[in-house]
């Protein structure tokens, strides 16, 4: 995997809190681009993943393909973040 820096577009970071917040129904409050999508502070299903994906790609017009589903790219918010700013960049 090639490094990727740990900056991105504020834009981006502030979509995808966005639409995780829409998607999930929380407080965009509760959010940041360090808040843990599975296994603690927020602790996502799958099925909560997936609807994040699908928000994703429609809001953004986006697809986001199948190297996205990679389970790194889900980590925290920033990392979720970085995978969107690297396919976006690429279309």
């Amino acid at each position: 995997m090639s490094e990727v820096s740990d900056v991105i577009p504020r834009d981006v970071a502030t979509d995808v809190m966005a639409i995780i917040s829409e998607t999930l129904e929380i407080d965009l409050d509760y959010l940041s681009t360090s808040s843990r999508l599975i296994e603690s502070d927020l602790d996502l299903s799958s099925l909560q993943l997936i609807e994040i994906v699908v928000a994703i790609e429609r809001t953004l017009d986006v697809g986001l393909g199948d190297e996205l589903m990679q389970i790194e790219n889900f980590a925290t918010v920033q990392t979720l973040s970085n995978a969107v700013g690297r396919v976006l960049e690429q279309s």
